[in-house]
């Protein structure tokens, strides 16, 4: 996990880069387990083992981040759309920590491209883990508070996402 921030140095006037020492510290006393975090790390260190070697970034996530922790909502708004439009890769967009599942995907983005999410966010729920609903099922459900009764027998649980589900710890008790 590499919590992002503009700098991999800890500077006192920069609260992102406190919070991500902290998650660190957490990681390494055993408090936060089965991941490796990093932070803060910058972007470029996270994701390119060459940057990493290059600026000579000791940490065995540098370059290998399978999770990209964005310090606030706006950065992670911004990263998630360039990875959609400029990478040929999936990704997974949520909020974590919330009292429910959060996806955070854009309008833009077909279903094809939500449906991930959607399966993800149940585990990083507070008060429903494991239980995620498509982004299909959504919009039908929004459709049907609106009177179209058609979409509310379309709307349903995710059932094809349980193996991807299943291989996000969840995060809360």
């Amino acid at each position: 996990v590499a919590v992002i921030c503009a700098t991999e140095t800890v500077n006192p006037k920069m609260p992102a880069t406190l919070d991500a020492q902290a998650l660190q510290t957490e990681n390494e006393a055993g408090e936060l387990t089965g991941c490796r975090v990093a932070g803060p790390i910058s972007f470029d260190i996270a994701t390119s083992e060459r940057v990493a070697r290059h600026k000579k970034y000791v940490n065995a996530v540098g370059g290998h981040a399978d999770i990209l922790l964005m310090p606030n909502l706006e950065t992670g708004n911004v990263a998630a759309k360039t990875f959609d439009l400029f990478t040929d890769h999936d990704s997974v967009s949520i909020v974590a920590g919330a009292s429910a599942p959060i996806v955070f995907t854009s309008r833009g983005n077909s279903v094809r491209e939500k449906r991930p999410s959607g399966c993800v966010s149940g585990k990083f729920s507070r008060t429903a883990p494991g239980v995620a609903v498509s982004p299909e099922a959504m919009s039908c459900r929004a459709r049907s508070e609106r009177g179209n009764a058609n979409a509310a027998r379309s709307a349903r649980p995710v059932r094809r996402c349980s193996r991807l589900r299943d291989n996000f710890p969840a995060p809360f008790p």
